[in-house]
């Protein structure tokens, strides 16, 4: 029960992260924000080690690895920019990782689609590679405006995207996914009818 709630409010907090720093530096120094954040990381790390998904399990360590590393340049540093490029980071380690999966197949997405359709047919295999190399071209569009955000931005204007607008983007690239996702599955089910 405690693990579950502890995951639950790391998740939180690594969601509504934009909005942590930007409350937070109203009141405390980065030095002490970036001690706060390192705890949650490692946590977070740490309930990695535990999630029943081991497909996932590389990605929460690497995403923990990359907070620690945030939270240390902001400690070291005591800047608030070095905590603002926690976004950026995670975007660009979502790019590496979907991009390696099509050099190097299966491919993220087809991982994810085979724990729905273990038996999944080429034409499915085809549809996950595309939709991976749409993602790839989501991190590395958003990531760019993130680091934008983080370079010539305000600390409000990094708030708004970071933690709102590109979860809403996010979200909208999601429905599409599914959406297509189930009107192919519906075409590959009349076909083997």
């Amino acid at each position: 029960m405690f693990q579950r709630i502890l995951v639950v409010l790391i998740t939180i907090l690594t969601i509504a992260y934009p909005f942590f720093i930007f409350f937070t530096l109203e009141y405390f120094e980065p030095k002490a924000i970036a001690v706060v954040l390192a705890i949650v990381f490692v946590l977070r790390f740490l309930s990695a080690s535990k999630n029943r998904n081991k497909a996932l399990r590389p990605l929460a360590f690497l995403v923990g690895v990359v907070g620690l590393v945030i939270a240390g340049a902001g400690f070291i540093l005591n800047d608030e920019q070095a905590l603002k490029y926690y976004p950026v980071v995670i975007n660009a380690v979502m790019l590496v990782v979907f991009a390696r999966s099509l050099l190097y197949p299966p491919t993220v997405i087809e991982l994810f689609a085979r724990l729905q359709y273990p038996e999944l047919p080429s034409e499915g295999v085809l549809h996950t590679r595309k939709v991976t190399i749409a993602w790839c071209l989501f991190f590395l569009i958003n990531g760019s405006i993130s680091l934008l955000t983080v370079i010539y931005g305000t600390m409000s204007q990094w708030v708004l995207y970071n933690g709102f607008i590109s979860y809403v983007v996010m979200g909208l690239m999601f429905a599409i996914e599914y959406l297509i996702r189930r009107k192919i599955i519906q075409e590959f089910a009349s076909k083997q009818l």
